[in-house]
């Protein structure tokens, strides 16, 4: 499989798990159950901003606090990709 290809399968992989964290109705950047999502959404998947530009339009009073709940979005993605890797192995041994 030529590189190219192995990049669009890991890309595919990484936005299915990244869809998996959204949140409830309608995104919006203040709704708590989009916070996660919306951390990804900005720095890695669309928009690629800077930290400070997140922070400020997820309305954030500390920037600690932004970098906690980043950390926590990007753990949380790690977690949604292993239990896909888990179903998926269970898919192949039924």
């Amino acid at each position: 499989m030529p590189a190219v290809d192995r990049g669009l399968a890991v890309r595919d992989v990484l936005t299915e798990a990244f869809e998996r964290l959204r949140g409830n109705g309608y995104r919006k950047d203040s709704a708590a159950d989009w916070r996660l999502y919306n951390i990804l959404h900005y720095r890695y998947f669309k928009n690629h901003l800077k930290n400070d530009h997140i922070a400020a339009r997820l309305e954030y009073t500390s920037t600690r606090q932004y970098f906690r709940d980043r950390s926590k979005a990007l753990e949380t993605l790690f977690n949604v990709l292993l239990e896909m890797e888990a179903a998926t192995a269970s898919d192949d041994n039924e």
